[in-house]
This record gives C-alpha cells, sequence and structure tokens, in this order.
C-alpha cells in the first residue's frame, strides 16, 4: 500500500461546472483530499463558483487549463502529472479517458489510474461486446492501462465483473449524500404526510412520467394521497401534466425546486417513486432514502440497491407493475421500512463510508 501522505488525488473532467461541485464529481475529489491531507486537484476549463462547498474545509484545489481543445487540454494535464504519487480519476468510458490513462502510466509509473463509469444496467450487458474488430484490439491494448474501473450500482458489476480484460479492476462504488445533512436528518424527518414525492425532467423518454400518471390515477389510492411532482417539463408533455392536474385534485407540480426546497418536499413525504426507462445511479435516491421515503421504482440502475433488494420498498418488474405497487401502498408497514431505509442510507450511501472504502481499494497495491 502507498503512503497516503504522498498521494494527490486528481480529478479530469474538461466539462466540469459549478453545479458538478454537490455531484459525484466534485464530492469525490473533496472527500479524498480530506483523508488523504492533500489538496485535491480538479482540472477544468472554466471559472467554478465554490461556494456549494464548506468554506471551512479547502481540501480542493480548481486549476483552469487556459486552453479549450481538447488535445492541449490533456497535453496541459499531463505535462502537471509527470512527477508525483498521483491518483488520477476520469469519467465515463470513452476513447480519450483511456489514451490519456496509456500516456499517463507512459510518463509517470507512480500514477494509479481510475474510471468512474455512469451507466445504466441494460448499457452494461455486452458494452464490451458492441464494437469492431479494429475498435476492440484499441481498447482491449489501452485498457491494461487503466487501474481501476467502477460502477455506481450491483446489477452493472454483476454484468461486468466477468469480462476478463477488467478482472481485478473493477470496483462497485454508489452514489452518496453527505453524513452532516444525515446527523440533521435523523432528528428533524417524522411528520411524514401521505405523499408520493417525483423529480426530475418529467415527460422525457427516460423518466416515463406517462407510466407515473396513469398508473397513480387508475390506483385504489385513497383520496388522502397526493402525487407531488417537481422539475423540468417537456413542452410536449405540459398539456399531459396540466390536464392531469386539473382533473385530479390530488396531482401536484411544483416546477422546479432548488436542493432545500427538494428537500423539504422530500422530508414531508411518505414514497419516492422512480418510473425511469433507463438510469445509472440518479443522486435522488439516496438523498430521498435519507429522508425516510419508502422508494418504489422501475427495475433500473440503483433501485434494487437502495431498497436492499426490497426490505425497504418495491421494485416495479415484469412480475409487478406500477399499478399494482401502488395498490399495495396502503398494506405496507410504511414506518417502519421508512426508518429502515434511512438507517440502511446511512451505513451504505454515505459519501463518508464510500470514500473510505474507495480510498482503501485504490491504495491497495503500488500503480500497476
Amino acid at each position: 500500500m502507498l503512503p497516503k501522505n504522498n498521494i494527490t488525488f486528481v480529478t479530469v473532467f474538461k466539462e466540469f461546472k459549478s453545479f458538478h461541485l454537490r455531484k459525484d464529481v466534485g464530492m469525490i475529489p473533496f472527500l479524498m483530499g480530506k483523508k488523504l491531507g492533500t489538496k485535491s486537484k480538479v482540472f477544468v476549463t472554466e471559472d467554478i463558483d465554490m461556494s456549494a462547498l464548506p468554506q471551512s474545509e479547502n481540501h480542493l484545489e480548481i486549476i483552469k487549463v487556459p486552453y479549450k481543445s481538447k488535445v492541449c487540454f490533456y497535453l496541459y494535464v499531463l505535462y502537471f502529472l509527470r512527477k508525483g504519487h498521483f491518483i488520477v480519476n476520469t469519467y465515463h468510458y470513452k476513447k480519450s479517458n483511456l489514451v490519456l490513462n496509456f500516456f499517463l502510466k507512459l510518463i509517470n509509473k507512480k500514477i494509479i489510474t481510475y474510471i468512474k463509469l455512469d451507466i445504466s444496467p441494460e448499457y452494461s450487458k455486452g458494452m464490451f461486446d458492441r464494437v469492431k474488430w479494429f475498435n476492440r484490439i484499441f481498447r482491449d491494448t489501452l485498457i491494461k492501462f487503466t487501474t481501476y474501473i467502477s460502477v455506481e450500482n450491483k446489477l452493472c458489476y454483476e454484468h461486468l465483473r466477468d469480462y476478463g480484460m477488467i478482472n481485478g479492476k473493477l470496483l462497485h462504488i454508489p452514489n452518496g449524500i453527505s453524513l452532516p445533512c444525515m446527523q440533521e436528518l435523523k432528528a428533524k424527518v417524522n411528520n411524514k404526510k401521505n405523499i408520493i414525492m417525483t423529480a426530475g425532467r418529467l415527460g422525457t423518454e427516460q423518466k416515463n412520467t406517462e407510466l407515473l400518471l396513469k398508473s397513480f390515477i387508475e390506483s385504489n389510492l385513497s383520496n388522502e394521497w397526493e402525487l407531488v411532482l417537481a422539475g423540468t417539463v417537456e413542452k410536449s408533455f405540459m398539456p399531459k401534466l396540466e390536464e392531469a392536474i386539473n382533473l385530479h385534485n390530488n396531482i401536484k407540480y411544483l416546477g422546479s425546486l432548488s436542493e432545500r426546497d427538494l428537500f423539504n418536499v422530500l422530508s414531508v413525504a411518505k414514497i419516492f417513486c422512480l418510473s425511469s426507462r433507463w438510469e445509472g445511479f440518479p443522486l435522488v435516491l439516496p438523498e430521498a432514502a435519507a429522508h425516510k421515503c419508502v422508494v418504489i421504482g422501475t427495475d433500473v440502475g440503483g433501485v434494487r440497491d437502495i431498497v436492499n433488494g426490497g426490505d425497504y420498498g418495491l421494485v416495479v418488474s415484469a412480475e409487478l407493475s406500477l399499478l399494482e405497487a401502488f395498490n399495495q401502498v396502503e398494506m405496507l408497514d410504511l414506518d417502519n421500512m421508512s426508518n429502515g431505509i434511512q438507517e440502511y442510507c446511512f451505513n451504505n450511501f454515505d459519501w463518508d463510508v464510500i470514500i473510505s472504502k474507495l480510498l482503501l481499494e485504490l491504495t491497495k497495491s503500488t500503480a500497476r
């Protein structure tokens, strides 16, 4: 294992913007810096507003690369990282990251390279088989220079773990939520109401909001239950949403919410529903679980993980439709499930716990 105080964590993400600070792209380097005792470095191409992070804890250094072109950006990164002990983190499975890792290992043998994937279980099935022979040779050669690859949910891990080319490289690292927020929530979130909440890009093909509206309207839930929707709305979907709201008093649309307002709604909702056709691991799932929301969701990335296979919610599948799931709601022990999902979230989806596990994995051996 490498001595941690000699390692600097680096994130290379050309598309990084201020809002990423509160997402995995920002939280991972921030908390890595805290644990390593050295400032993590994030390479970006534009000014970043750091106010989203605690000002009392400065574990992050933003390095603005003065070049917009991809080639110049990566050359700048390579020059900067030519000496020293680094864990270099990139995002998404794409050629540019594989090439970057190749050159990083070529110029600095002490570097550990780590790609965090953001893929759905549907995409992960056979993802390494959907390439032409030339690209496959190119990939199989370059992937040797990537030390670790992680996926966000267990289904993706199961789909990919048997591929020989990533044998010993694959990690399961979920998305999480920060602990300070959780500690406050433990005492705060108690007065729950009969609300089913959803949030996201409403009306898109991915979010499948039509299924959510139809299932709620046709369910046998009593009139005491409300469906509350938040987020942006596709123009083509707005007439359907307005019609549903006009015809049913217990369907409400709140518009786009700030993080604080979203958390306020989650704190009173009994259920969070995800009706998506595909997902990687949406951050709203651990956020909902931390607010004691029992989760009902289609069988997409992260849902089985957050409900622990079905202990703290319902997974919609071929055997259980969303309509049938809603019909079962009033028979569920929502109070116990609510307490259980929050405790499970604290133990498994706290960023501090996740980063400790990730750091242990990344520093198990010297760079390959």
